[in-house]
């Protein structure tokens, strides 16, 4: 098995080319800047991102000519996201403005959940954009094997996340798990988690994000806490990103030529004539 070329690259390149290949792909311009900073955030965070922007284009093109994504109110502090078959990497910047804002006027817990995905692609940037704004986030997904993933940043800005497997524990174990490591402050009151059964029915194949936000702000201990519990993955975020910054990201080489091809589409020229004169091709996406 080959192994594959990896190339450093600067974090302020990544969002210079995603902000143009995301235009490419049919992102609208109030929203680029949001998605690129996410994109970005995701593949310093997880190393996947560009992978998987790759490996979607073709329904990320499709989703971007589709439906807006839809709000509707499920009772208090709680409502519902139908992202009309879009990307997380879409949705997920305006699920975090509206759960963010509604969160810290309730001043409590509030809880937003997404269906109707095509993929979670951006999550972990999402999730770290929520915890920079002075909120924790616990984020739920998958179906066959459900993750969690808590975000929260302490008092000097440094955003801490915490995650383990929901095979085992119910969602009141988590929390009450979750309250033991980030201390006394952690919001007790809490409302359901669980999946309606009827999202099921109607969209087996479809992703479901559960987001449940609070202001919060740790303890100091909450990453040493954290890092003592038996099945839970500490990661201090903050550093990972700071060091993106500092040192660049390692990009796979084929990934990052797909980013730059996709930016050599937004120049392209507009009518049918100037791009037969100019001999400029069009790529077919990749399936």
């Amino acid at each position: 098995m080959s192994q594959q070329t990896t190339i450093s690259t600067a974090m302020s390149e990544i969002v210079r080319v995603a902000w143009w290949s995301l235009r490419a792909l049919g992102c609208p311009v109030g929203a680029v800047e949001a998605m690129a900073r996410v994109l970005a955030y995701s593949e310093a965070l997880d190393g996947q991102t560009l992978s998987a922007l790759r490996r979607n284009e073709a329904s990320l093109l499709a989703a971007f000519r589709g439906e807006q994504p839809r709000f509707l109110v499920r009772g208090e502090g709680r409502g519902v996201v139908d992202a009309s078959g879009r990307s997380l990497l879409d949705v997920g910047p305006r699920a975090i403005d509206l759960i963010t804002g509604l969160a810290k006027r309730e001043g409590g817990p509030v809880r937003l959940t997404v269906q109707h995905l095509a993929d979670t692609i951006g999550l972990r940037g999402t999730a770290t954009v929520a915890a920079k704004r002075g909120v924790g986030l616990l984020v739920i997904c998958g179906r066959l094997d459900p993750t969690w993933q808590f975000y929260a940043a302490t008092r000097d800005g440094e955003v801490i996340s915490i995650e383990g497997s929901l095979a085992g524990p119910s969602v009141d174990v988590l929390l009450n798990s979750i309250h033991e490591i980030a201390g006394p402050q952690f919001v007790t009151k809490t409302c359901s988690l669980e999946l309606d059964d009827n999202y099921d029915r109607a969209c087996p194949d479809a992703h479901i994000v559960e987001l449940f936000a609070f202001p919060f702000v740790p303890i100091d201990e909450f990453p040493i806490r954290a890092s003592r519990r038996t099945g839970v993955t500490c990661k201090h975020v903050s550093r990972a990103l700071q060091h993106a910054y500092s040192h660049g990201v390692d990009v796979l080489a084929e990934d990052l030529r797909f980013l730059y091809e996709l930016e050599t589409r937004t120049w392209a020229p507009s009518s049918e004539r100037s791009r037969m004169q100019a001999g400029f091709q069009m790529p077919a996406p990749t399936a």
